[in-house]
């Protein structure tokens, strides 16, 4: 949940990286997602029959010629009908007939924003894939009023749900686009974007791989345990009574509430062997309560492990994954 996560995952993963460029519009949107009953997570109503009402522009300046990849900025409806920023990265210059591609979902950490994993999806465009980020509620763009570290666990528990039901609203979003593959979505989940990743992926079957940063469950422990700064600033201020009350008031939004509905779906866990923002009992919690295909690695380091290690341990998980056995050769071949 470290905000300084995303920076120096950048910096240290991708400062040699050239500019990525944009090109014209993107594909418009083809029919809307199958209609499916409403579901309701602590009291914030996922309705995918809703209309999305989606709106796309280049997100970088058209006028510069296009790199290794493009990307948009797209806003769509999302829970409370409430509008979700977001950006869509895809690969290549989009000339030349348009191809179904892999996608990914990238959801950032604590503090951060969309534009925190902007050179993660150029990255995930070399190798072939889509990527779609959102800003979180209370992140980004939608950042208000009320200090993150104020939130009262009730408010903290409405965010969460706000986010992960526009989360499964963005895939609404990505289904309805020609040059996405719907059947073949990743996702990367980053500190607090891993632990929300954990309830997306436990209630939304069409995440079909689900790799998860420096992650865990039980928010009990997280909360009256962590050395994040808002955690700490958070229990100094008064807002996080014992963990007992925690764990009842957040167990809607806990990963280990839904962990084990992400079979047969695999799930990998990256996190640092010395991380005190997200403690190791957390992260050992998540994995325990998932059930197999499931994989935990440890990294050297703390909340924020190798950045190049965790991106190829990533990226070969989704390539054995979502990827054809033929594409897979191909791409062992350039190595």
């Amino acid at each position: 949940m470290d905000t300084r996560f995303p920076n120096l995952l950048c910096a240290a993963l991708f400062a040699a990286l050239p500019a990525v460029g944009c090109c014209e519009q993107s594909p418009k949107p083809t029919a809307t997602a199958p209609a499916k009953k409403n579901e309701t997570l602590a009291g914030v109503v996922y309705n995918p029959s809703a209309s999305l009402d989606a709106a796309v522009k280049p997100f970088f300046d058209p006028a510069k010629p296009p790199r290794e990849a493009r990307t948009f900025r797209v806003t769509y409806k999302g829970a409370d009908n409430g509008t979700v920023p977001a950006l869509f990265t895809a690969p290549g210059d989009g000339r030349g007939a348009v191809k179904r591609l892999p996608v990914v979902v990238i959801i950032h950490g604590l503090g951060g924003r969309k534009e925190d994993t902007l050179l993660l999806s150029v990255a995930l465009a070399r190798r072939g894939y889509a990527s779609f980020a959102i800003d979180l509620a209370a992140h980004g763009e939608r950042a208000g009023s009320t200090n993150i570290a104020d939130m009262t666990l009730v408010e903290s528990r409405q965010s969460a749900a706000v986010s992960i039901t526009d989360l499964r609203r963005g895939l609404d979003y990505l289904q309805t686009r020609p040059d996405v593959d719907g059947g073949r979505v990743g996702l990367v989940g980053i500190s607090l974007g891993g632990i929300y990743g954990g309830v997306f992926a436990g209630l939304d079957k069409r995440v079909g791989a689900t790799a998860l940063w420096s992650a865990g469950g039980d928010w009990g422990k997280l909360l009256t345990e962590s050395q994040q700064r808002f955690a700490v600033a958070r229990r100094e201020r008064g807002k996080v009574p014992d963990a007992a009350t925690v764990e009842s008031v957040m167990r809607d939004v806990d990963p280990l509430t839904y962990a084990a509905r992400i079979t047969p779906r695999p799930l990998l866990l990256l996190a640092g062997t010395q991380d005190t923002i997200v403690p190791n009992a957390c992260t050992d919690a998540l994995f325990d309560a998932a059930k197999e295909p499931k994989t935990l690695e440890r990294l050297p380091g703390g909340h924020v492990p190798d950045p190049r290690t965790l991106t190829v341990r990533t990226m070969d998980f989704f390539d054995r994954v979502l990827k054809p056995k033929s594409v897979n050769a191909a791409v062992k071949l350039r190595k």
